[in-house]
């Protein structure tokens, strides 16, 4: 079975596709996605979750979305995340997957692909056959014209106009403002480019025109965890049928951000003692060599996750359970490096009050006397 893009397949002969017993094509008129997230009156409109949002059609034609389903026995595993089926994402690049593990019955190959029977949407839905006998179409030369106009257009603002951003402060918040050097006009030229900062959506982005002449764009922002080094920019040209996309994202250099930052931002993902003594026992099951989690790690970490006893719903304060206590011993004991990224973690939580309230009460008589114990054996 092949799944692929119509404009790919329309390149491919008719002798590569006939191997293959089944041949689809996402089905357009199902590719409407609904993106929903709680609302969040303290943070600013339009950042990342603050507000429901659909995906219309067009926007979804072309989506880079991977998906990896691998069956072991009765269970079976779903990758999902920035990795193509690539040599260079799985031997050089640096990618971010996510597993999911269930039961193959439900969440395996078979399940993914196969028709539904009872109603229920599955991927299978959102397909639609390909006629291998059609014969391939010759690439439309305006097409492709315009594809390396805005590839053109993605590696100039990605190499060669020096892209930074800048953070000053404003009367209400920071101004994020990206500068760089002037962008030739024959580039820009009927092609309508934006952007926005990663940490919202695209509702706030705005016209990147203005570098044509080398002047700045600035991105208003309320509050410091919304400063980000990361900036979304989309890319069309082209109307209807014939309209193409280039979204992709630039980690630029960040110049004046405030000291306090990324402790702010720790605080602020943290958010509460549950969630910082979760992200703790994750750093306490890390593998020695820092690579990530081995699975015994994975089970041991989801083990005690379970185990953790619910916040006090009267005053939200709880002291270090016995699971935690544990970890931290046995980490002493066995892996002594993993309480150096707790130490750090409680560096920058501590850094102020807030951030110091996340940590359960009774915690600091805990650690101090293990760190003590960790800092004689380096």
């Amino acid at each position: 079975m092949l799944v692929s893009t119509q404009h790919a397949l329309d390149e491919i002969g008719s002798d590569v596709l006939r191997p293959f017993k089944e041949v689809y094509v996402f089905d357009d008129s199902s590719a409407t996605f609904e993106i929903a997230g709680p609302g969040d009156s303290t943070t600013n409109q339009g950042q990342v979750g603050d507000t429901d949002a659909v995906l219309r059609p067009d926007e979804a034609r072309g989506l880079h979305a991977k998906l990896f389903v691998t069956d072991e026995g009765w269970d079976a595993s779903v990758w999902t995340g920035s990795a193509n089926a690539t040599a260079s994402a799985f031997e050089r690049n640096v990618e971010f997957l996510v597993e999911l593990t269930g039961k193959k019955s439900k969440v395996g190959i078979d399940a993914l692909i196969a028709p539904a029977t009872d109603g229920r949407v599955t991927f299978r839905n959102l397909l639609e056959r390909y006629s291998i006998e059609r014969q391939a179409s010759v690439p439309d030369a305006a097409s492709a014209a315009i594809e390396d106009r805005l590839e053109a257009l993605r590696r100039f603002l990605a190499g060669k106009a020096n892209l930074g951003l800048e953070v000053r402060s404003a009367e209400a918040g920071f101004d994020v403002v990206l500068q760089g050097d002037p962008v030739p006009a024959e580039l820009l030229a009927g092609i309508r480019a934006v952007g926005w900062l990663a940490t919202f959506d695209q509702a706030s982005a705005k016209p990147l025109d203005a570098l044509v002449a080398g002047k700045e764009v600035a991105f208003r922002v309320a509050s410091v965890v919304s400063i980000s080094a990361f900036l979304a920019i989309e890319l069309a040209a082209g109307s209807g049928d014939a309209a193409q996309f280039c979204r992709f994202a630039l980690k630029l250099p960040l110049i004046g951000a405030p000291g306090d930052r990324i402790p702010a931002i720790l605080r602020h993902l943290l958010g509460d003692r549950e969630h910082f003594l979760r992200y703790l026992l994750f750093l306490l099951a890390r593998d020695a060599n820092e690579k990530g989690t081995d699975a015994g790690s994975a089970r041991r970490l989801a083990d005690l996750l379970a185990e953790l006893p619910p916040v006090d719903a009267g005053n939200g304060n709880r002291g270090p359970s016995l699971p935690l206590v544990e970890e931290l011993l046995r980490a002493l004991s066995r892996a002594p490096e993993r309480l150096d990224a707790v130490h750090d973690l409680l560096r920058e939580v501590t850094a102020s009050a807030d951030g110091a309230s996340l940590l359960p009460a009774g915690f600091r008589e805990v650690w101090e006397p293990i760190w003590a114990a960790r800092e004689s054996v380096r």
